[in-house]
């Protein structure tokens, strides 16, 4: 590819992935597989949406989808979930019945019109960044060749967004969120992350009446529950952090969870105490949590108490 070979490299490429001894990605055999299935089957209202393809179109280098895409071997970019997407849409555009799809239909959004619309701002690739960040560090990553250099690459956009919402995009990321709930009133899931961004700016007043009207209107939703419990506690409200908790566990599948959650919260914030009263309450639930355990003992480590 450094030597502008461009049509080895894909060859070459491909049966890198092809030979790969860690059997992650669909290779040639299995695509063609799933082609083979697929063809003929129009009838049956079975449609194929290849990505592989599409990819290949769309990627920066012809035929080469890479990091623009993929953060690694299968988590996609917000562009690479944008055209799979995309794809799909069309796709399910010709197994509707014509009685939803008689007349015009609306053209796909382009890439910069979604990311406005969800909204998909750099707070949010930053959350997707952690999430990736914390993947990089685990195994099979880290025995990768190259995985030092995936992480610094990771690393390095991580700080650069970060740079980028401290000084210039905060409030831009903040009237995006309102102006999209402002057309979408009733989409939870949004409200649910706006909620969250006003926490990861220490705005739990203001996250904390969002997150009351989720849970009158949705009292089994579980997040927002969450979310509510954790800004209490970041706001030294004990009282009202019991009693969310409390209510959380009639809705909770896994109350244990919610709960060894909160003591992580409160860990983080350096408030032991608290950590440890929620950390007893999770070991009732679920005696055998040893992440709980763990965490135990880095709050009685906090508290001074090493024997």
């Amino acid at each position: 590819l450094a030597t502008d070979q461009h049509d080895q490299a894909v060859q070459a490429f491909a049966l890198a992935r092809d030979r790969d001894a860690l059997r992650f990605r669909a290779d040639t055999q299995i695509n063609q597989a799933i082609r083979e299935t697929v063809s003929g089957r129009d009838g049956a209202g079975v449609s194929l949406v290849d990505l592989e393809s599409r990819f290949a179109e769309v990627a920066t280098t012809l035929d080469l989808p890479g990091r623009d895409l993929f953060f690694e071997h299968v988590h996609m970019t917000f562009p690479g979930n944008y055209h799979a997407v995309a794809a799909a849409y069309e796709s399910v555009l010709s197994l509707l019945p014509e009685r939803i799809t008689r007349g015009a239909h609306p053209a796909p959004l382009s890439l910069e019109e979604t990311r406005q619309a969800m909204p998909a701002t750099v707070w949010d690739e930053m959350a997707m960044l952690n999430g990736m960040l914390a993947l990089a560090n685990r195994p099979p990553f880290t025995g990768q060749l190259d995985h030092l250099a995936r992480l610094q690459a990771l690393l390095a956009e991580h700080l650069a967004l970060r740079s980028r919402l401290i000084l210039k995009e905060s409030q831009q990321v903040v009237d995006l969120y309102q102006a999209a709930i402002e057309q979408r009133p009733d989409d939870v899931e949004l409200r649910l992350r706006y909620a969250l961004l006003l926490t990861s700016q220490n705005r739990y007043a203001e996250a904390e009446p969002i997150l009351r009207t989720i849970v009158q209107e949705h009292p089994d939703n579980e997040t927002a529950w969450e979310d509510l419990a954790y800004a209490a506690i970041a706001q030294g409200d004990y009282d009202e952090a019991r009693r969310v908790l409390t209510q959380l566990e009639d809705v909770s599948v896994t109350p244990a969870v919610a709960w060894y959650g909160a003591a992580s919260s409160a860990e983080e914030l350096r408030r032991p105490d608290f950590a440890m009263e929620c950390l007893v309450r999770t070991l009732e639930l679920n005696p055998g949590m040893v992440s709980a355990y763990e965490l135990k003992g880095n709050c009685l480590m906090d508290q001074g108490k090493y024997r």
